[in-house]
């Protein structure tokens, strides 16, 4: 935590450290000797001194945000997932953040449901799913059951007119679910 007093017209800046930061801060404190380079192991005590420094309001929310996608990866292994609009209705395009996983592809709300909640998703898709590219719209990815071949689902990854990073973010969607489908095919021949 950092305060700042100011002091007949200077500014100082106090902060609080950890024990074991505090050690490391008393043997940094020796003459530097002239040069234009850091050497490297006073490089390294400044860089574990700056982490050691206490943030009391976003540290524990980064452990935490990290804890809850360890048991996400725990709970599912995650192949892609992003930003996606599923087409609903034949028409309205609503948007969810997708997770795609060795079995699933998941939609949830918005991402942090996804990493807070994992085993609730908004929808369920159950693979197999055989992924094309629309030709008319380049940001179209549409989904079709492996087994019937029939349109189940379209999605996108953005909204028109496409720019490349959406054209590229279909493509990537596009070989994701394929290779999922591929991985799965493989997987049962084998048994």
């Amino acid at each position: 935590m950092a305060t700042y007093a100011k002091d007949s017209g200077s500014t100082t800046a106090s902060m609080s450290l950890t024990p074991s930061c505090r050690s490391e801060l008393a043997v940094a404190k020796k003459p530097r000797q002239p040069s234009h380079r850091v050497p490297a192991t006073e490089m390294r005590l400044a860089t574990s001194v700056a982490a050691c420094i206490a943030f009391p309001r976003s540290t524990p929310r980064r452990m935490q945000r990290g804890e809850e996608l360890r048991a996400r990866d725990e709970f599912m292994q995650v192949r892609i997932e992003g930003f996606v609009q599923k087409r609903v209705l034949g028409m309205w395009w609503t948007p969810f953040w997708a997770v795609l996983d060795q079995s699933a592809l998941r939609f949830y709300k918005n991402e942090q449901a996804s990493i807070s909640r994992p085993e609730e998703p908004e929808e369920l898709v159950a693979l197999p799913l055989r992924a094309e590219l629309s030709m008319d719209n380049l940001t179209w990815v549409v989904c079709r059951d492996a087994r019937t071949r029939r349109k189940v689902m379209y999605i996108r990854s953005g909204s028109e007119p496409a720019c490349w990073e959406d054209v590229a973010t279909a493509r990537l969607w596009h070989w994701a679910l394929n290779e999922t489908h591929r991985s799965a095919e493989s997987a049962r021949s084998s048994q």
